[in-house]
């Protein structure tokens, strides 16, 4: 495997820096026992992913959707 992606964010009602301790000390414990042949691991913060909708906000549908 060349990378794992995986994105999620807190939930609105969620403490923000609890949220981002908790991923500082995932990381942490990858660090201590990796997989095999893991390589490395890094946590980011976005502001927005244009593929993503806002939190709270339904799909929109569009043309070529069943329904849209």
């Amino acid at each position: 495997m060349l990378a794992y992606l995986f994105w999620h964010r807190p939930l609105d009602s969620a403490d923000v820096q609890a949220y981002e301790h908790s991923q500082v000390l995932f990381h942490r414990s990858l660090q201590r026992s990796p997989p095999v042949g893991m390589r490395g691991s890094a946590a980011f913060r976005v502001a927005r992913m244009p593929f993503l909708a806002p939190p709270g906000a339904s799909s929109p549908k569009t043309a070529d959707a069943p329904g849209g």
